[in-house]
């Protein structure tokens, strides 16, 4: 998956990032995800957040870091980071670091909306 296939997009003052691949695993795309979201937080002051990962699969250990820099870094400036459309198989990682209380979770991106008060 190249870094390219992430979408951002805005709606409202909401920012949503849809990821394109089916496996983010890639040492060097998952380190571009990580600028560019790090961007979408430092540059853009961006503090609401849904990252759509419907169509991801599989994930590395590598990613899980990125999200979780993601998460306190919005944390810092009082944002909110929705995580929508999490496929079973990669909810499987989130349950067995023990990381589903760290995150917000939405069935949808609809749901994530709602869940930033729309």
């Amino acid at each position: 998956m190249a870094a390219s296939s992430m979408v951002v997009s805005q709606f409202q003052g909401v920012t949503v990032v849809s990821f394109r691949g089916a496996s983010i695993v890639d040492a060097m795309v998952v380190q571009a995800i990580g600028e560019q979201l790090s961007d979408i937080i430092d540059q853009q002051a961006a503090k609401r957040l849904i990252l759509d990962f419907d169509v991801v699969r599989m994930m590395s250990s590598q990613m899980l870091g990125v999200l979780i820099s993601l998460q306190k870094k919005a944390k810092e400036i009082k944002g909110r980071v929705v995580l929508c459309a999490v496929r079973p198989e990669v909810m499987k990682i989130f349950d067995i670091m023990k990381l589903t209380k760290m995150f917000e979770f939405a069935p949808s991106e609809a749901e994530g909306f709602r869940k930033l008060g729309f």
